[in-house]
């Protein structure tokens, strides 16, 4: 009896070329990562990317000029203050090329970003309204600040399972 077109006979597939294949389909059908920002956030990746150039600029002109002297408290202060808060824009830089770019880290140095600079206005919060008057503009800014990263933080939340999936 000649084989018929229906009667198929299968081999079964090796591990290793099932377990490629496997892997080849996971590959071909991984979202791609930068679809999971919505729009606001591609708009401010491409703005902490500027801010972090910004940043590494501005600190090396601090270094550059150096120090005050440490006798000048007030100038020192400044100074320091105006290391970290580059140091701070930079590391925001970092992340907006991370979430840009479909890095796998973005998503996880980003809540800690949102945290970071959260934790950092309520403390500055709190001197605030320790040394300064309650009907300061300042509080109402830094409140405002505190609630921009909400959405941030809860986006971020939100993505960091499927970004980890993708591609």
């Amino acid at each position: 009896i000649p084989p018929s077109p229906h009667n198929f006979d299968i081999a079964p597939m090796p591990a290793d070329k099932l377990q490629n294949l496997d892997e080849e389909l996971i590959i071909t059908n991984a979202i791609d990562r930068r679809t999971l920002l919505p729009f606001w956030m591609k708009i401010f990746c491409w703005l902490f990317m500027a801010l972090g150039v910004y940043g590494a600029y501005s600190l090396v002109m601090n270094l550059w000029f150096g120090p005050p002297s440490p006798k000048d408290d007030i100038i020192y202060v400044v100074f320091i203050a105006r290391v970290g808060l580059n140091a701070l824009a930079i590391y925001k830089g970092f992340i907006g090329f991370g979430l840009w770019f479909r890095k796998p880290w973005a998503p996880n140095l980003g809540i800690i970003d949102a945290l970071l600079s959260m934790a950092i206005a309520l403390v500055s919060f709190y001197f605030l309204l320790k040394t300064a008057d309650t009907s300061s503009r300042f509080t109402s800014t830094l409140t405002i600040y505190i609630v921009m990263h909400i959405p941030y933080l809860m986006t971020l939340f939100n993505i960091r399972k499927a970004w980890a999936d993708g591609k």
